[in-house]
């Protein structure tokens, strides 16, 4: 099974040109600095969630609904609030026959999650899930009718069906598709690969990264060895070393130009590097003091790049990846997930629209993802798309804790999952606000339910 949440952890390889033997080490990086600093600045691309429950609130078009002619149960008995309510059973009949298609769909659910053994499930035509309870299921490529731009939930199925069932490394590498997780022990999906059409390494890179740094690279260092041949020259012209930068760089032609683009972000930190070991050579508390660097040990200690030039790279280059997506809807979300990302205190974040997890830090919020997902609805005759107007409308997902969510009659707690979400009155309200016959159909039996006052009679009626 495919985990709640795909990262794209791009570890980026580098290892910066020394120049020559005048200047030491300078230029050079530790990987694991590098690895470090990406982990901090690089977002996650999110499973760009739908609203819970769409899988089962959402039909496929085939009626489950077609029932017997034994009597309906018209009211069900709630001992915790002691009232009489209408049963599910009577609001499946209503609706099945109402000729409105909201209400067909409800009423499909309503069956599904009636059924509390998987024979029965099967039978109807509904799916058992890993929970052991019976849902209307609904495929990522059904879902995707509703939107103009498919790819968000495309990309999910692809991975669960294409990659999640190779089990070994070997396997997976042999599929263009996919990519080997050493972190996790899986095999994902190449999404960078999907999304921009570049194939992408198992550390999230395009492939062919390292091999055009490295011709960059080699440029860059007879470049400024041409420009600046001594030690002294360095010394004497440190501004003009700092603003220096290599010239155009020809990316090769058996290299997609994505991939020479995201490479030449990092080509700044060779010039910051030489000029701060330069500048303050061991006198490190100066070079802390600069914002361009910052003491580094490594194999040795060295005055060289901070962090936040760094990270300042790495969010161009990953900007490069996400300007490259070829939707649009997917690259204006996972832009704003990215910004988000980058954010570290908990009120900036908030102030942001972002919102702040204790496992995840600052990340794209449920009011980002409905705000987007509402921007991109084609069809809003449809169904899906009225569950996703639903969920926008009473931002349960919003609500982090059981007894907030309860307290909320639109809203319901799964237990399962630990999420909050749309509750059946959530629905069955926006379904009769648009259907006045229908309301009048279903406010008649209604009432008359709660007007017993007893369980007896409550049963009999």
């Amino acid at each position: 099974m495919a985990r709640p949440a795909t990262f794209f952890i791009v570890f980026f390889l580098l290892f910066f040109a020394v120049h020559g033997d005048s200047i030491g080490g300078s230029g050079a990086l530790d990987i694991s600095r590098v690895t470090e600093i990406q982990r901090k600045a690089s977002g996650s691309i999110p499973e760009l969630r739908t609203p819970p429950k769409v899988e089962s609130a959402i039909a496929r078009g085939r009626k489950l609904t077609q029932r017997g002619q034994a009597a309906i149960q018209q009211c069900s008995w709630n001992s915790a609030e002691a009232e009489c309510v209408i049963s599910e059973e009577a609001e499946i009949e209503i609706f099945s026959r109402s000729g409105n298609a909201d209400a067909e769909y409800f009423a499909d659910r309503l069956l599904c999650d009636n059924l509390l053994d998987q024979e029965s499930c099967y039978d109807a035509g509904c799916l058992w899930g890993d929970d052991q309870r019976c849902s209307f299921g609904v495929t990522s490529r059904e879902i995707a009718n509703c939107f103009r731009n498919a790819t968000v939930y495309l990309h999910r199925s692809q991975r669960d069906t294409i990659c999640g069932v190779l089990d070994d490394e070997p396997d997976c590498e042999a599929n263009s598709q996919c990519n080997w997780d050493d972190a996790f022990g899986v095999c994902d999906l190449d999404f960078w690969n999907t999304l921009t059409g570049v194939p992408s390494n198992s550390d999230s890179t395009p492939e062919g990264f390292s091999e055009v740094y490295a011709m960059m690279r080699r440029e860059a260092v007879l470049a400024f060895n041409e420009e600046y041949p001594t030690h002294r020259r360095i010394e004497n012209n440190l501004d003009d070393v700092l603003a220096w930068m290599p010239p155009p760089f020809q990316c090769p032609e058996e290299f997609d130009q994505l991939v020479c683009d995201f490479a030449q972000p990092f080509m700044r930190a060779m010039p910051t590097s030489i000029y701060c070991e330069t500048l303050y050579g061991r006198d490190w508390e100066a070079c802390d003091e600069d914002d361009l660097c910052q003491v580094y040990d490594g194999d040795t200690r060295v005055c060289t790049v901070s962090d936040e030039e760094l990270e300042q790279m790495l969010a161009e280059a990953t900007q490069v990846y996400i300007d490259a997506i070829h939707d649009p809807f997917l690259r204006d979300v996972y832009e704003v997930n990215i910004n988000c990302s980058r954010i570290d205190r908990i009120a900036t974040c908030e102030a942001a629209g972002c919102i702040w997890l204790d496992d995840e830090g600052c990340t794209v919020s449920n009011v980002q993802l409905r705000t987007a997902y509402l921007e991109d609805i084609d069809d809003e005759s449809h169904p899906v798309c009225h569950v996703f107007i639903v969920a926008d409308r009473y931002g349960c997902e919003d609500i982090l804790t059981f007894d907030e969510c309860e307290d909320d009659e639109h809203c319901s707690w799964d237990q399962f999952d630990g999420i909050c979400y749309p509750s059946e009155q959530a629905i069955v309200d926006y379904i009769l606000e648009n259907d006045s016959d229908l309301e009048e159909e279903f406010d008649e039996v209604a009432d008359a339910c709660a007007g017993q006052r007893n369980r007896r009679a409550c049963l009999n009626l």
